[in-house]
């Protein structure tokens, strides 16, 4: 008589499309690129230098209106818009 081989083969699980590991991995990478650009495209405050070489006190050509001791050691300027 013959000898019968038999294989066994273990059904493992098959996996179709991407794991959720993989879909995890994704989103966490997709997170920071936006978390990064946000960061490197956020504006940045403008920076006015004391003696207001901008003309910033200035509303066209009179002065703004004011209140407080114009010696001041801090000096903010408010300008707004209602368009």
């Amino acid at each position: 008589m013959s000898k019968v081989q038999r294989k066994v083969v273990k059904k493992g699980r098959r996996q179709q499309g991407l794991s959720t590991e993989m879909i995890l991995l994704i989103l966490g990478g997709a997170v920071i690129v936006v978390i990064v650009l946000a960061a490197l495209l956020w504006p940045k405050p403008q920076v006015v230098v004391v003696g207001d070489p901008q003309g910033l006190a200035m509303c066209g050509s009179v002065p703004c209106p004011a209140k407080g001791d114009p010696k001041a050691p801090v000096v903010l300027v408010e300008i707004s818009s209602f368009t």
